[in-house]
């Protein structure tokens, strides 16, 4: 750094200075506008996605109910046949055919794709947020060397002692500092929106993980529900419930 000798210099150096922190500032800015509009489209996207969750484990459930309907019927079926008593209970219910898979588990592989789309798009917002915190960091930095510089030309200077040009110049550098708290304001305040849209999302992923294992048990259920009342029904057209006693 050049030795300054003179007021002039100070604020000259003062002057690069204030223009560089805020170069820096307004490109901070940008990047956690963009990283705000990414992450509120992402939330909104997860929100969808739950709510879309939600309705194909209502279906599961309904499914469920249908089978365990359907269950009783055939049991009702049963008796009136006389099939009943021929019925071996320690018998192993065979696997469903691949035929018979039903639409609420193409449904489940469905949500569990917008899952992981989910879990990409949060890390790419969070990748965004911690880029601007360190170019926040580094502008921050800066701030004290600009302070030492205005000290070092200007030492307690009586005000009505100084020239018109150096009055002039330190009623500028006033002016942009008062620019520059304003930015870090502004920048402090999207940081914080930013960390409370991470959270709100992180709570977001936890509910729908959630939400897919519950779903996930509740289609394997029905799934073994289906694969016994496919057997049942198999055995039961071609007669050999009393072949097998």
């Amino acid at each position: 750094m050049a030795e300054l000798n003179t007021n002039a210099d100070a604020i000259q150096a003062a002057d690069g200075i204030q223009h560089k922190t805020k170069t820096s500032l307004h490109r901070i800015q940008q990047q956690t506008a963009q990283t705000e509009e990414l992450g509120g489209n992402a939330l909104a996207k997860m929100r969808e996605q739950r709510l879309q969750a939600n309705k194909v484990q209502m279906d599961a459930e309904d499914l469920n109910a249908s089978l365990d309907k359907t269950k009783k019927m055939q049991n009702s079926f049963d008796r009136w046949s006389g099939n009943w008593r021929w019925r071996r209970k320690s018998q192993s219910p065979t696997q469903p055919d691949k035929s018979v898979i039903s639409a609420v588990e193409r449904k489940c592989e469905k949500a569990r794709g917008q899952k992981q789309n989910n879990d990409t798009e949060k890390n790419k917002a969070s990748q965004a947020n911690k880029r601007g915190s360190r170019t926040s960091s580094k502008v921050v930095t800066d701030l004290p060397d600009r302070e030492n510089i205005l000290s070092s030309g200007v030492t307690n200077p009586e005000v009505d002692n100084l020239d018109d040009d150096t009055k002039i110049g330190l009623d500028r550098l006033m002016k942009r500092d008062n620019d520059i708290d304003a930015m870090l304001d502004e920048t402090a305040a999207s940081l914080d929106r930013l960390a409370g849209l991470a959270m709100t999302m992180g709570e977001e992923a936890q509910s729908q993980s959630t939400t897919m294992d519950k779903l996930t048990k509740t289609v394997d259920n029905a799934n073994t529900k289906q694969a016994k009342v496919n057997s049942r029904v198999s055995r039961s057209l071609t007669g050999r419930w009393r072949s097998k006693s």
